[in-house]
């Protein structure tokens, strides 16, 4: 999209009210998300619409530790990742986990469970994480078995 932005200008059309909310409700892997201002050339304002997070997957038989170690990495390092792309800004603690609808590794589960945005298996939205521009909140039960 850069490179096209480049040579030709190009227009985004925001995905607005609650038709945000109706496709998040239907498809649960994607979430709320904004194309910030400034991402691209000539865009003037931030826009709404729905992406897919990124994830990281990997088989269940890599270690624990091995896991443990690239989530903690990546998630404490969210600055410098911002650096290289502007997407890198999205990524946080606090979101970590939003639309991910599939089992979560040992090595993650184990860092989430210590930054206490899992417990029991279960994510807590972190307060005042509702999405404000739709109103939705979604809770994700996270499959342990690991299968």
């Amino acid at each position: 999209m850069v490179e096209l932005s480049e040579r030709v200008e190009i227009s985004f059309l925001p995905i607005e009210g609650e038709i945000i909310g109706e496709i998040i409700a239907s498809h649960p892997y994607w979430t709320f998300s904004e194309i910030a201002a400034k991402t691209y050339p000539n865009l003037k304002k931030n826009i709404p619409t729905i992406g897919v997070p990124c994830i990281l997957v990997t088989h269940k038989d890599v270690s624990e530790d091995a896991i443990y170690s690239i989530v903690k990495s990546i998630l404490e390092h969210t600055d410098e990742i911002a650096e290289d792309h502007p997407a890198g800004s999205e990524y946080s603690l606090e979101n970590a986990l939003r639309g991910i609808t599939i089992p979560i590794h040992q090595g993650a589960r184990k860092y989430f469970l210590e930054q206490k945005i899992l417990e029991n298996g279960e994510y807590l939205e972190p307060e005042g994480a509702q999405n404000t521009q739709t109103g939705y909140h979604r809770t994700l039960r996270v499959d342990s078995s690991n299968k």
